[in-house]
């Protein structure tokens, strides 16, 4: 690999004007923005150790909020910048270690993540320095410099991660070098490459119906604020992306709606904060470069607006299904198949559950950057350890698609009735079927019927927000927050065994923890149902109005096939569920 010297181009004069679009910068902000440059307080001896191999410090994105305070004519926070820059350049000997890169070097400088971002941020400075300071020719001409390196890295294949986030981020760094320095000769390379594997990314990673395939709401968001960017400024500089890319993005504005909810909240993993409002979180939609019919911006504003869209929407392939209804009612989000990529969780047919901007059922164990079944609202299975079918890791992502992790079997919606039925296989020769239902406004149902060959202990849990306190009599039990009845809960199924985690109850082996701000172990609220044997069955009904209700179970038998007719006796309404099999239907 050839490194060309940048060094004998002379940049951008100061009379002249970047007029190309601006990538990421100065629209977003990092996450790695410390309290100190946030709030205004110069570290004027900043001494960074470039030692460490922490991607937050590498990708110098510590660096954006000085930088946005110097486009703004700060020039002391400008200052503080280039001397930063100029010692991770002349200590990490970025160029010299690209030439042999292979991905035991993937780590501190010269790890790909980090210098995708690092060269998002050089191209960004590069802009400021030459509108803010324009005559300071040495500075400039070591940007180049080290643009030409970072492109020159970009390109390579071997580090190019052609199924992950991580790839994408490569991509858009690659967008951002060729259109800010024009004044050297691999800017058009750049351009072009970035844009051909950006249309890879959208046509290999993200589902037809728009779900990344990373399969978390927070990566839906991460991986769709990337494409917009790289769709906005291509478009912008005379480059525009395919129709189909286009409409794909579409398809992601609307699944990130649906996402968010009526509260706009989307769970995070478990290495960012707990949840992000997703109508925060992305800018410019109104802007983008869609042509009509635009479905998916159009459910994006109007959820975000307030405007509720009630209905079960089903997606066998992306991995996420949602049920929504009006504003003041449940919204339940189901994962319906798991997918052996990159930051996947342990979360087989799981689900969240919010009312409002309350939410009911959660996540638990947010403290960790790693979490277990147990930290999921899911049947677990003692002793047996989650082995989804695996796939080649080269294959792209829309090619690692397996039923056997998790199928849609059913599905259907009627008048006060939404529910979806789903199947997989991921613990060794267990078949496992759930069926998730809304019933009105107010109640959900989880059905799980697991079936062996062999005795196992089966194991059904559900978590709730911190710092809920859960109390159970029998079969029925309530969650309290705040003082107040969050929810009420029975299982149905009998000769099952019951436990709880709160504040007062610590099982290592069943709960969730959260490390509280005073660095205490706090377990995540948590019921937990658990039944032995060949088969192992859960029937759970949850409901959010603060009025007692009662059931009635009434089970019958044929030879090929059994049914379960539930009567459900709410404040306002009695319901009458019948379950068949894989299907629900509403008796009048």
């Amino acid at each position: 690999m050839i490194v060309l010297s940048a060094c004998g181009i002379e940049p951008h004069s100061p009379q002249e004007r970047i007029s190309a679009p601006t990538v990421f910068y100065p629209r977003y902000q990092s996450e790695q923005c410390n309290e100190q440059t946030r709030k205004g307080s110069l570290i004027v001896n900043f001494k960074p150790d470039w030692n460490q191999s922490s991607y937050d410090l590498h990708s110098l994105r510590f660096l954006d909020c000085l930088t946005k305070r110097g486009a703004k004519g700060d020039l002391k926070s400008l200052e503080i910048v280039k001397q930063v820059v100029l010692d991770w350049n002349a200590k990490n000997n970025f160029a010299q270690k690209t030439k042999k890169w292979s991905w035991k070097d993937n780590h501190g400088a010269h790890e790909e993540h980090g210098t995708a971002w690092r060269t998002i941020f050089i191209s960004y400075l590069y802009r400021v320095v030459h509108q803010v300071t324009p005559n300071d020719r040495e500075f400039l001409k070591k940007l180049q410099s080290m643009a030409q390196e970072h492109g020159t890295f970009l390109m390579g294949r071997k580090q190019y991660q052609f199924n992950h986030n991580h790839g994408l981020n490569q991509t858009m760094g690659l967008l951002a070098l060729g259109l800010t320095f024009s004044k050297l000769p691999d800017h058009e390379k750049w351009i072009e490459t970035g844009l051909q594997r950006a249309e890879e990314q959208m046509r290999d990673n993200v589902s037809e119906e728009g779900i990344h395939l990373e399969q978390s709401g927070f990566y839906q968001l991460y991986t769709l604020r990337t494409f917009m960017e790289i769709a906005n400024a291509a478009y912008h500089s005379g480059h525009p992306v395919s129709q189909s890319y286009m409409q794909k993005l579409d398809k992601m504005l609307g699944i990130a709606a649906l996402y968010a909810g009526n509260n706009g909240i989307v769970e995070t993993v478990p290495w960012h904060n707990h949840t992000i409002n997703a109508f925060d979180y992305l800018k410019d939609v109104k802007q983008l470069p869609l042509s009509p019919p635009t479905p998916g911006r159009d459910l994006y504003f109007k959820i975000k607006q307030g405007i509720s869209v009630p209905g079960l929407f089903v997606n066998p392939k992306g991995g996420y299904s949602f049920i929504r209804g009006e504003k003041n009612d449940l919204d339940i989000t189901i994962h319906n198949r798991f997918l052996n990529s990159p930051h996947f969780q342990p979360d087989p047919i799981g689900l969240t559950v919010n009312l409002g901007n309350q939410r009911i059922v959660t996540y638990g164990n947010y403290s960790s950057d790693t979490r277990l079944a147990k930290d999921f609202n899911v049947v677990q299975v003692k002793g047996l350890t989650i082995q989804p079918v695996k796939t080649q890791r080269y294959l792209p992502l829309n090619d690692r698609l397996n039923n056997q992790n998790g199928e849609i079997i059913s599905s259907g919606s009627h008048l006060n009735l939404d529910y979806i039925t789903v199947r997989n296989q991921i613990y060794p020769n267990i078949s496992h079927v759930r069926m998730v239902a809304r019933i009105s406004a107010h109640f959900v149902l989880v059905w799980d019927r697991l079936l062996s060959l062999e005795k196992h202990e089966y194991s059904q849990s559900f978590h709730f927000p911190v710092p809920g306190q859960i109390s159970v009599k029998g079969n029925q039990g309530e969650v309290i927050l705040n003082h107040q009845r969050l929810a009420q809960f029975l299982q149905l199924q009998s000769d099952i065994q019951t436990s709880i985690c709160s504040t007062e109850i610590h099982i290592d082996e069943l709960c969730s923890f959260e490390v509280s701000p005073n660095g205490r172990k706090v377990p995540t609220p948590e019921i937990n149902y658990r039944s032995v044997g060949k088969s192992g069955e859960f029937l759970w009904i949850l409901s959010t109005d603060n009025r007692e209700f009662t059931t009635q179970l009434q089970t019958r038998k044929s030879d090929n096939s059994s049914e379960k007719e539930i009567t459900l006796r709410g404040s306002d309404k009695n319901y009458k569920i019948l379950l068949r099999e894989n299907s629900a239907l509403l008796l009048k």
